[in-house]
């Protein structure tokens, strides 16, 4: 079971970012998942959105509210890949590369599989 709590930003935006994690969960984690997670719609100067492992199997995340649509779920894919990768403790490196080389693929499948 997944609890998500997002705040911030527009209903759109809100909405668009739950059907984000709905789309991510359903289709790349792949088994059943237990986890908490804050996403906060908001004003960033330095970067799109960051990733942070609170405690073990909680999250939170943040993301630039002046996003447009793309680059809004664009940027939660990203983020969500580092949620992934939190939850199974797998990635490469960093990690950096492997969500920034997905996020735009991920988005194009989301738009091509008429979740938005």
């Amino acid at each position: 079971m997944i609890r998500i709590d997002i705040s911030g930003g527009y209903e759109y935006q809100r909405k668009l970012i739950r059907r984000c994690v709905d789309y991510f969960v359903l289709t790349h984690m792949g088994y059943p998942v237990k986890f908490d997670l804050t996403i906060k719609l908001r004003s960033l100067r330095e970067c799109y959105g960051y990733t942070e492992e609170v405690a073990v199997d909680s999250y939170k995340i943040a993301i630039d509210k002046s996003l447009c649509i793309r680059d809004l779920v664009s940027t939660m894919m990203h983020e969500l890949v580092h949620v992934k990768q939190y939850n199974t403790r797998r990635w490469l490196g960093d990690g950096e590369q492997e969500a920034c080389d997905l996020q735009f693929i991920l988005a194009d499948k989301m738009w091509k599989d008429n979740w938005i």
